[in-house]
């Protein structure tokens, strides 16, 4: 081994760029982020570092890498890291240090030991140990180590970080290094993470995304992955989210059963043969929900092709994003859509929310003898309640199609219901913050106010009390 240097972020993004392979042969490519958290490892104050990114981002091939440049590069270290299992800890060592090992140059395999059976790395010329324990094995460590690395950390046990973490805690120079994809919303993982979003200690350091940044994967072939699982699962894997199973609202077969691509935003309502003649025309309504500022301003209209089957279809959806628009909406495009869509569609009725704004829209439509259709809507937490609770009866019973729009299937498999009143109620939300309810709650309200008006040709909608007690005798369905 070559005489030590002086350890540094920047020479170990180098080491590792130019020294390690893979295990297959292959050269380390180091990331921008790679060399991020590098600095944070080599920052003194930092004590706990946490990476949180969605799957095959790097995260194990980054902590290894790391603790295989110090193993190399200092002496007297002793470094822990633990895996969820038994079978897991063998492929670890396999995966990690044995097979890229046999890659290096002679320098470096004749510096290293590897003792499977053990599950320890040995450089003996500098007096370094790295113990690799599955979770059922590390309850008691020994001698407190230098590097902590917890693999996966959402699978690791609460008692074993309460045991291990406060030998690590009082150590000179010691590092705690968790690498996880999120999991459900419980565990230490998730309440560190929660802890460091909201008031970050100085001695902390967090590194999260959802970004793909492995260039040999991308988001389509990890959706396929994934996307055969729950919805709390791509949540969590794809987008990096801590969700819990069996709170949505939708379920994803319902969703997917929806998807018609061969639906785009149409011109008007008529309904035409494979000649484009004319054969009759959909029975519309639509929906306004009003964003000003922060939110999208999304229009949604929905038509019945049928007036003897209880069906709809998505027929246009509009959307405007005030970041698009220099941080607020104009209502002069929003009143020329509204009047394309009276011409075009003649709806029976088209709501406006106007909880968020938009009161000005309504007075113009008054002065414009544009009401009706339109009416102004006050949302309640009972009207929400019924919204949501229909959208979910039509999607669940396949009676409603919807276009393949990204930002509507992804806010409509992100829903989550959250009970109140002791579960007489419940409310609508997306946990991740990520997207809002915008043209999901729009093709709710559009969806509700056509199947209104079909319940009541038909009599099969009772007064506003029987909906409510119809619909929180539906809990069972949310949960």
């Amino acid at each position: 081994m070559s005489e030590l240097r002086p350890l540094t972020a920047d020479h170990a993004a180098w080491y590792i760029g130019a020294r390690f392979k893979n295990e297959k042969g292959q050269g380390i490519e180091v990331y921008p982020w790679w060399r991020e958290v590098l600095g944070a490892l080599f920052d003194p104050i930092k004590l706990l570092i946490m990476i949180s990114t969605i799957r095959q981002q790097g995260k194990t091939q980054f902590a290894m890498d790391y603790i295989r440049y110090r193993m190399l590069n200092d002496h007297d270290l002793y470094a822990i890291a633990i895996t969820n299992a038994e079978a897991q800890m063998k492929r670890f060592v396999m995966q990690k240090i044995t097979r890229p090992l046999q890659h290096e140059d002679e320098r470096i395999r004749k510096a290293v030991e590897v003792l499977p059976a053990m599950g320890e790395v040995r450089v003996p010329e500098l007096n370094n140990i790295l113990k690799i324990l599955p979770a059922n094995r590390a309850t008691s460590t020994g001698t407190s180590p230098d590097i902590l690395f917890f693999d996966e950390t959402r699978d690791a046990p609460d008692a074993l970080w309460e045991e291990i973490a406060p030998s690590v805690m009082g150590r000179p120079g010691a590092k705690i290094l968790l690498a996880s994809t999120a999991g459900p919303p419980t565990g230490f993982f998730y309440e560190l993470i929660k802890l460091y979003e909201e008031n970050p200690p100085a001695d902390w350091y967090l590194y999260r995304s959802r970004d793909v940044i492995n260039p040999r994967t991308s988001r389509a072939a990890l959706r396929k992955i994934y996307s055969v699982g729950s919805r709390a699962s791509e949540l969590r894997n794809l987008d990096n989210e801590f969700a819990a199973e069996g709170d949505e609202l939708l379920g994803r077969d319902a969703i997917d059963a929806a998807i018609r691509k061969t639906l785009t935003n149409r011109k008007d309502g008529n309904i035409r043969d494979e000649k484009g003649t004319v054969t009759g025309c959909y029975e519309c309504y639509a929906f306004l929900d009003i964003s000003i500022k922060r939110d999208l301003t999304s229009l949604v209209v929905v038509g019945r092709p049928d007036p003897d089957v209880e069906g709809l279809e998505v027929l246009r959806i509009t959307c405007w994003d005030p970041a698009l628009l220099g941080g607020r909406i104009s209502f002069d495009p929003v009143r020329k859509e509204l009047v394309d869509v009276i011409k075009n569609f003649a709806p029976g009725r088209l709501l406006i929310d106007t909880a968020s704004g938009g009161g000005e829209l309504i007075n113009w439509a008054m002065r414009e003898n544009y009401c009706p259709p339109i009416e102004e809507f006050h949302p309640t937490a009972k009207s929400n309640q019924e919204m949501w609770g229909r959208l979910r009866d039509l999607l669940n019973e396949r009676k409603l199609k919807i276009p393949n729009h990204e930002r509507l299937i992804d806010e409509l498999r992100g829903l989550k219901t959250k009970e109140f009143s002791h579960g007489m109620g419940f409310k609508v939300v997306d946990p991740s913050k990520r997207l809002h309810r915008d043209l999901s709650f729009s093709l709710a309200g559009a969806s509700w106010i056509a199947s209104e008006a079909w319940g009541q040709e038909e009599g099969e909608i009772d007064n506003f009390d029987d909906v409510w007690k119809r619909l929180t005798w539906q809990q069972s369905a949310v949960n």
